[in-house]
C-alpha cells in the first residue's frame, strides 16, 4: 500500500476588530465573529476579537477589518507589522468624495438642473474630499503595511486607487459580502407588528442601518412623504440631529424600533411584514 501524506493542518488565524467596534456595533461587529465561526466549520482554526496589542496575539496570521477609525486602524497595522505578523486587511473603504454635496442635495424639491450643477462644481475641483485631515495619507500607509488586501467590490478597489492607494493584483483578492439567504424566510409578521407598530398600522418601507447622513435616510423619508406608507428605521442613532430631521418629515409615520438582533426572530418578522416590493436596506448617499 502506498504511503499517504498527512493532511496539512491550516495555520490558525485571528480576525480583528479595532477602535470602538465593540460598542458602536456596526456591520463588522457581526461579520467578523461570523466569519471566524464559518472558518471553524470548515476546519480552519480561527478566533475573533478586538485588537489591543500584537503581543497578546499568538497567531502568526491576522486579518484586520475596516479603515475606520483611521487612528486605531493605522496604529494596529503598524504594531502588527513590527511584530512580524502576516497581515490580511479588509479596508471596507467608503468613498466620501461627494460628501460636500450630501447636505445641499438633500434639500427638498431641489431642481434637477441644480443637482447637476452641484456635481459639476465638485468634479471641476479635481480633488477627493477627505472626511478628516490627512485621512487619505493614512489609508495609503495602511494598505502599504499589509501582506494581502481583500476588497468587497471593484468599486472599492477603484475608489482606493483614486486616492493613490493602489494594490498590485498579486496582493489583492475580491470577496463579495455574502448573504445568509436561508436565515430570512419564514418570519412571523405579527411578532413585529404587535411589538412596534400602532394599532391599525398599514404597509411600511423598512431600512436597516445606523441613522446617519451617509445612509441617506432623510431622502428616503422625503420620497415617502406623499405616499400612504410608514417608514421603519431599524438601527440606533449615529447622528441624533439627523434622526430628528427625519422625524420632522414624517412625524408619527416614522417607526423607530431601535437596533434589532441580527438574524433574530424580531428582525426576521420585521422583514416579513412590510409592503410587497418595499424592502430596502442601507440606502447610499
Amino acid at each position: 500500500m502506498a504511503d499517504t501524506a498527512p493532511a496539512a493542518i491550516p495555520a490558525p488565524v485571528r480576525l480583528l476588530l479595532h477602535g470602538g467596534e465593540d460598542r458602536t456595533l456596526g456591520g463588522p461587529s457581526v461579520r467578523v465573529p461570523r466569519s471566524a465561526e464559518a472558518l471553524r466549520r470548515i476546519g480552519w482554526p480561527a478566533e475573533a476579537g478586538l485588537y489591543e496589542s500584537a503581543a497578546q496575539i499568538p497567531e502568526e496570521t491576522v486579518h484586520l477589518f475596516n479603515v475606520w477609525p483611521p487612528e486605531s486602524a493605522l496604529a494596529a497595522l503598524r504594531d502588527l507589522r513590527a511584530a512580524g505578523k502576516r497581515v490580511v486587511f479588509s479596508p471596507i473603504y467608503l468613498d466620501f468624495s461627494e460628501m460636500p454635496l450630501w447636505e445641499p442635495l438633500q434639500q427638498p424639491y431641489l431642481p434637477l438642473q441644480t443637482r447637476a450643477a452641484l456635481r459639476r462644481q465638485l468634479q471641476t475641483r479635481g480633488q477627493h474630499h477627505e472626511i478628516a485631515p490627512g485621512y487619505h495619507a493614512m489609508v495609503r500607509e495602511m494598505l502599504a503595511l499589509c501582506d494581502h488586501v481583500i476588497f468587497l467590490s471593484e468599486a472599492e478597489r477603484a475608489a482606493l486607487a483614486a486616492i493613490g492607494a493602489e494594490v498590485p493584483p498579486e496582493r489583492a483578492s475580491l470577496v463579495h459580502n455574502p448573504v445568509d439567504a436561508a436565515l430570512w424566510p419564514g418570519g412571523d409578521p405579527a411578532l413585529f407588528r404587535q411589538a412596534h407598530l400602532p394599532a391599525g398600522a398599514g404597509d411600511y418601507v423598512i431600512c436597516i442601518g445606523r441613522v446617519e447622513p451617509r445612509k441617506n435616510q432623510l431622502s428616503l423619508a422625503r420620497a415617502l412623504r406623499d405616499l400612504p406608507l410608514d417608514l421603519v428605521l431599524v438601527g440606533h442613532d449615529g447622528d441624533p440631529g439627523y434622526a430628528a430631521r427625519i422625524r420632522a418629515e414624517l412625524g408619527e409615520r416614522l417607526i423607530r424600533p431601535g437596533r434589532l438582533e441580527p438574524g433574530g426572530e424580531m428582525l426576521r418578522s420585521a422583514l416579513a411584514a412590510p409592503a410587497p416590493s418595499c424592502w430596502r436596506a442601507g440606502p447610499r448617499a
